[in-house]
């Protein structure tokens, strides 16, 4: 029993098996098939595992999100207030591309996505299921 243990906890160490909240071990195996819809939490950030459907939605909200800056844009520099305006571009610049990256990768699969987001805002979209 005990070397079961330890063999669940490497497994959980190295990322291939996860413990739910209710006791259940889980091989990653079994989860990364498709079309998942989850939120994984790590050491450098987060991965958001999204179907093919919810990537679309999680893709017009991005886009949703980067006009909203876009027209926050426009009005601070109406108003003359510079650091905002830089600011608000690069955060409609960032939230338009992720929008993009999630589109042009949920196009290429039917499989769903993943959303991986460091700590840095750092982000990558690969299909599920590789």
């Amino acid at each position: 029993m005990k070397t079961g243990v330890e063999q669940i906890n490497a497994d959980v160490a190295q990322n291939k098996a996860i413990i739910e909240d209710d006791g259940v071990v889980t091989s990653i195996s079994n989860l990364l098939q498709a079309n998942q819809n989850k939120v994984v939490v790590k050491w450098w950030g987060i991965s958001y595992y999204y179907s093919k459907s919810k990537a679309t939605a999680a893709a017009s909200a991005f886009g949703r999100i980067s006009r909203g800056a876009g027209y926050g844009v426009v009005a601070t520099s109406y108003l003359a207030l510079f650091p905002a305006t830089a600011f608000l571009g690069l955060n409609a610049s960032y939230w338009g591309s992720i929008s993009n990256s999630v589109s042009q990768t949920n196009a290429k699969t039917n499989r769903g996505i993943i959303l991986s987001v460091t700590w840095a805002a750092v982000y990558k979209t690969s299909p599920q299921g590789k």
